[in-house]
């Protein structure tokens, strides 16, 4: 372990012999700028932690130094941990990419919704991008999931039951989390819990209490809040509909907590598609384990079968509606995307993920 002192930035944590220049590339964000706030960076190689590091501060007037215990929303990072989840119920035999949602949840089939399968849902084609204000869920909703449930079943299918690709930029995890309860008697935040308490990190759906001290509010770029100003000024499109129209309906929060990320009430129920909270180290485990095969340090998640079929790459599929260029081509299962369809990377390298609104 090293603690900085000669950088101004705060930077802490571990770099094994030979990534030293990993270090020197963190720091250099910050003495460039571009670290406004905090950040953190952990990195494995083999299954070996090399990396770890933390910098900067809580907030961009530099109150207090941000530091490894911090954790904050991750936003979109949380559907690949999400994605795990579902593939891990798949690898028990508890689903089947090809189960129809409706066969372990009856109420979903409402609204044309009946041949929606647990595969169009991972690859955001279940016809639930957005929900309609009375199936708006409120604060009681996500600490209730009978509740939840309940408000959101009816909701009918967005493209009148035709499969279309859309970003379900918030739903995606509330449903999923539904087929965990009703087939495993889980939820998504008892299964983090678990399994990030095996690999020594913290990853919180529904923060507790005792862990409310140790968050940091997410900071916005003004890029960031440009880009959610335009999409405001087109409310009938499907873009808008599932990132600004899909809320929880009863928050207002005020203009700096937009999205609704840095509300308390919010973060302690189980939204993970978009309100799951933890860090670089916590992201980085859970990577470390999809990386070694699907099992690593006491946490099974796939077995070999389910591991390669969520790694399958499905057909360029365009997510016209809602305009995400990178949901073009799907790694099935792991809401993992061959980035801006380059398909000549991925044939040489071993490089799979997608671009997404992240943490800090």
């Amino acid at each position: 372990m090293f603690k900085s002192t000669e950088s101004k930035f705060n930077v802490a944590g571990f770099v094994r012999a030979g990534f030293e220049p990993v270090r020197d590339a963190f720091e250099a964000i910050f003495a460039e700028g571009a670290g406004e706030a905090g950040a953190g960076f952990t990195a494995y190689y083999k299954g070996d932690k090399v990396v770890e590091l933390v910098g900067g501060y809580t907030d961009p007037s530099h109150s207090a130094p941000f530091i490894a215990d911090n954790v904050h929303i991750v936003h979109s990072c949380g559907k690949a941990l999400m994605s795990m989840s579902v593939c891990h119920a798949i690898s028990r035999g508890f689903l089947n990419w090809d189960t129809k949602v409706a066969d372990v949840w009856p109420e979903f089939g409402a609204g044309g919704k009946e041949n929606v399968t647990v595969k169009d849902l991972l690859e955001h084609q279940g016809g639930v991008a957005w929900l309609d204000a009375p199936f708006l869920p409120n604060v009681a909703d996500l600490a209730d999931l009978d509740a939840l449930a309940k408000r959101i079943a009816g909701q009918p299918h967005n493209y009148g039951s035709k499969t279309t690709k859309c970003y379900h930029a918030v739903t995606r995890g509330w449903y999923l989390n539904e087929l965990l309860r009703r087939t495993m008697n889980t939820t998504q935040g008892d299964l983090m819990r678990d399994w990030s308490d095996k690999l020594g990190v913290s990853v919180f759906v529904g923060l507790p209490e005792s862990a409310e001290s140790r968050v940091v509010d997410v900071t916005w770029s003004q890029l960031s809040k440009r880009m959610i100003e335009l999409s405001k000024t087109v409310p009938h499109t499907a873009n808008f509909k599932a990132l600004i129209g899909t809320k929880i309906a009863d928050v207002d929060p005020p203009e700096e907590n937009v999205l609704q990320s840095n509300v308390r009430s919010v973060q302690r129920g189980q939204t993970p598609s978009a309100f799951t909270l933890t860090n670089a180290s916590g992201l980085a485990a859970f990577a470390n384990v999809m990386a070694m095969g699907g099992s690593w340090g006491g946490v099974d998640l796939l077995d070999p079968k389910t591991f390669a079929e969520a790694h399958t790459l499905e057909p360029v599929n365009l997510d016209v509606p809602g305009a995400f260029c990178d949901m073009c081509r799907v790694v099935r299962g792991l809401n993992l995307t061959a980035f801006w369809c380059a398909d000549q990377i991925l044939s040489r390298t071993r490089l799979c993920g997608r671009c997404t609104a992240g943490g800090r």
